[in-house]
């Protein structure tokens, strides 16, 4: 009997053994798995730069019919016969429906003051003024505060104004955002809404229709620069810039605004009236940086 559980104590302990052996090599294989897993592969980081220039081929006008009166009624209903003279004549110029639209309309009180000097006798307030003060220093010798930790720091007598009120005026404004597709357009455009009550020109951009497509462009010119970048430097070392694992994008555009020479309601050539030009166009430029991880081989 003493053998057989003797017998029975030992198979137990072996299999106490074996599961702790199981153990040990489980926890030594995870960690052999996770010590290649974290292994740093050898890699390179570089920029690329791709640039694409285009001529733009469409326009884009922000333009306000701004009025100003003394009456809220008169001064919309000026401002909406302005504006309805601006509509028909963009009709008128055969722009799409869905190429202009109203981006903004405000009617708002403007109010005016007028500054009123309070009136005030200055030799009586720095009397006044002074007595106090009198009386704050001797309260302060008082106290037996020497004489070198307290001092005047500053002094004034300055004018008090108060503002009053003075009139109400009102300001109507309505913008209207025209997408121009013909440039040869351009110059007559602006000088009929002028003509027709623009007052206020708030914005122009030129702009490409085709923007996706350039900007593909770029992308891919920044890609083809990392890479060069990279094939350079590692070229001395005598390895070979393998597969891209990281990739990040930044893409900027820039939309060039005109540069006026004069408006071409005023713009008459004193050499016998020939128009002058009144934009320098300029190029778009759209620029994408990115910034590529290659492996190394």
């Amino acid at each position: 009997m003493a053998q057989l559980l003797e017998g029975r104590e030992s198979n137990r302990l072996n299999r106490i053994k074996m599961k702790k052996v199981v153990l040990f090599l489980t926890i030594m294989f995870m960690s052999m798995s996770y010590a290649q897993e974290v292994k740093q592969i050898p890699q390179i980081n570089v920029s690329g730069e791709g640039k694409v220039k285009i001529a733009p081929d469409q326009v884009c006008i922000s333009a306000t019919v701004e009025t100003k009166g003394n009456n809220a009624k008169d001064v919309k209903k000026q401002n909406d016969e302005k504006i309805d003279a601006v509509l028909k004549f963009i009709k008128k110029m055969n722009v799409p429906v869905a190429d202009y639209k109203t981006k903004q309309v405000s009617l708002n009180p403007q109010y005016d003051y007028e500054k009123k000097k309070t009136s005030y006798n200055a030799k009586d307030v720095k009397k006044q003024n002074d007595e106090k003060i009198d009386a704050v220093l001797k309260f302060i010798k008082k106290m037996n505060v020497p004489v070198a930790d307290y001092k005047t720091k500053q002094v004034s007598l300055n004018p008090q104004y108060d503002y009053e009120k003075k009139k109400t005026s009102y300001n109507a404004t309505q913008t209207v955002e025209i997408v121009l597709k013909d440039l040869s357009k351009y110059d007559e455009v602006m000088e009929g809404l002028v003509q027709q009550g623009i007052n206020r020109i708030d914005n122009v951009s030129f702009e490409s229709s085709k923007l996706a497509q350039h900007q593909s462009e770029a992308r891919k010119l920044a890609i083809k620069d990392a890479k060069a970048k990279a094939e350079d430097y590692v070229s001395v070392l005598g390895q070979k810039v393998g597969k891209a694992i990281a990739i990040s994008d930044n893409s900027q555009v820039y939309n060039p605004r005109p540069m006026y020479a004069a408006m071409k309601s005023m713009a008459m050539d004193t050499n016998g009236g020939a128009e002058n030009e009144t934009l320098a166009v300029g190029e778009i430029e759209i620029t994408a940086n990115v910034n590529v991880s290659f492996v190394l081989d």
